[in-house]
């Protein structure tokens, strides 16, 4: 039987290596050092640290082996990779193989309680370097990579190579700066860009690069250069030779704004981004076949368009500017937010408000949706008397108007000219009742629903568009015109001005 112990080996100027091995029973403890008079490769005196010890094994005893080796001295640290092999004689017979990531260090060998290993190579230790690769026709790429000190980089290097490149210059590198690790990490050789400037198209920086690894320095670097919209084909670049193009060819951005007309006196300005092959120019109309909320043909008119020259991947991107609320008569929006749509003309839209914040109906766009500027609606009930001295003896009619809550006062006259109407005489309208709570899209329409014949047969009449269902008005009172129809024939009256006979 024989025990299984751990140890370390401490050399005295920060190497170690770790291992195992088997010895007879009670030998070692755990916590145990063993120390040996005489130094070892690095002058030292070093020394053994027993970690653990197990009991019950039937390996032989003093076979040993390493598994790990620490390089301190150099700063490297611990072995990429530990070839071990194995001792017969307990303690000091063990030994192996250390290496660095590349296996490019040529002091491997260590062990046998004095031997120690070096990670690092003399004179090849990994140098960082940063660099810009300018192709002459004004594009560029940047990138960064490792190489050995004694490839001899500085900062403020040129690197000039004899051979054009596919934009049929003599580009160059330039060594913006270096860094030397002093160790040997074995990243020599291994280069990656970071960025790229597309400066013949007018470009600039592209949106995105994702980087490729090269492993033979520089003119093996490459990556992939992107737009913001992922959209340009020719994305390729590197190996001092490889061009990107952030733009294609047909495909510039163009600006343009625009204006959609409702057809019920509402309409919306805004801006958008399209392909030059989408056609746009300014003086253009769009129209649409489908009707809107408004039950009306609206259109686009395109008022300006302007192309940047180059495909920075906005296109299909549109916003809204401002709102204009003609239905209602109540102009411009306060205040406009505009969301973002993504598919170009038709999805567009925003919230307009007006100078309280307090319409209820604020959404509009994509070609349909109509905002009203007001917050709430009233019915205002009314008479208009043709004389307002003797309203006994002259005509009146009866009708209703849907306003913005607040326009009329119930009680109250209103005369919108102070010239004589068809009679002869001023007339007037009276207030005689107000409702809320309506819809803001019905503001401006006037009803009459019933006309007085006092001053003729003393009859009364229904108007014909108010038998058809339809408005006699739709801009508040004064606008109201309607007919009756008496002694076969139809006669026409209102505006605070016709009287029907």
């Amino acid at each position: 039987m024989s025990d299984l112990y751990y140890f370390d080996y401490n050399y005295g100027n920060g190497d170690s290596y770790s291992g195992y091995g088997y010895a007879d029973p009670g030998t070692y403890s755990a916590g145990q050092y063993v120390s040996y008079p005489d130094s070892n490769e690095t002058g030292y005196s070093g020394y053994y640290y027993i970690s653990s010890v197990y009991n019950g094994y039937s390996n032989s005893a003093g076979t040993t082996t390493v598994y790990n080796y620490y390089d301190g001295d150099t700063g490297y640290g611990y072995a990429y990779d530990v070839a071990g092999g194995t001792g017969y004689t307990g303690l000091g017979s063990e030994y192996g193989y250390a290496y660095n990531s590349s296996y490019s260090n040529t002091d491997s060998y260590f062990g046998n309680n004095y031997y120690e290993a070096d990670l690092t190579n003399q004179g090849n230790n990994d140098e960082y370097y940063s660099y810009t690769y300018y192709y002459g026709n004004g594009d560029f790429y940047t990138g960064y990579g490792y190489a050995d000190v004694s490839d001899g980089y500085y900062a403020g290097q040129y690197l000039y190579y004899p051979d054009t490149n596919a934009v049929s210059d003599y580009g160059y590198y330039y060594i913006d700066s270096t860094y030397d690790y002093g160790v040997d990490y074995g990243l020599q050789d291994s280069i990656y860009v970071s960025n790229y400037y597309d400066g013949d198209t007018g470009y600039g920086y592209a949106y995105s690069v994702s980087s490729g690894t090269g492993y033979t320095g520089l003119g093996s670097e490459y990556g992939y250069a992107y737009n913001s919209s992922y959209s340009n084909t020719d994305s390729y670049f590197g190996n001092n030779y490889y061009e990107a193009d952030l733009t294609n060819p047909g495909n510039n951005d163009e600006y343009y704004s625009y204006t959609y007309y409702y057809g019920n006196g509402d309409f919306y300005t805004g801006y958008g981004y399209a392909d030059v092959s989408d056609g746009y120019y300014a003086g253009q109309y769009l129209y649409y076949p489908d009707t809107n909320a408004v039950s009306d043909y609206g259109y686009y008119y395109i008022d300006s368009t302007y192309d940047y020259g180059v495909d920075y991947g906005l296109q299909d991107s549109i916003y809204v500017s401002n709102y204009y609320d003609g239905d209602t008569g109540y102009g411009y929006a306060y205040s406009v937010s505009s969301g973002t749509g993504y598919t170009g003309l038709g999805s567009e839209y925003g919230y307009a408000y007006n100078s309280s914040y307090s319409n209820t109906e604020s959404f509009f766009g994509y070609n349909y949706y109509e905002a009203d500027l007001y917050s709430s609606t009233s019915l205002y009930y009314f008479t208009y008397y043709y004389n307002t001295s003797d309203t006994s003896n002259y005509d009146y009619y009866y009708g209703y108007v849907y306003a913005p809550t607040g326009t009329y006062t119930t009680g109250t006259y209103y005369d919108y000219s102070s010239s004589a109407n068809e009679t002869g005489v001023n007339g007037y309208y009276y207030i005689s009742s107000a409702y809320s709570g309506y819809s803001p899209s019905s503001n401006g329409d006037v009803y009459v629903y019933s006309y007085g014949d006092e001053d003729g047969a003393n009859s009364s009449y229904t108007p014909y568009y108010y038998a058809l269902g339809y408005t006699s008005g739709e801009s508040y009172l004064g606008s109201e015109y309607d007919y009756i129809y008496a002694n076969n024939q139809y006669y026409d009256f209102g505006r605070d001005y016709y009287e029907a006979w």
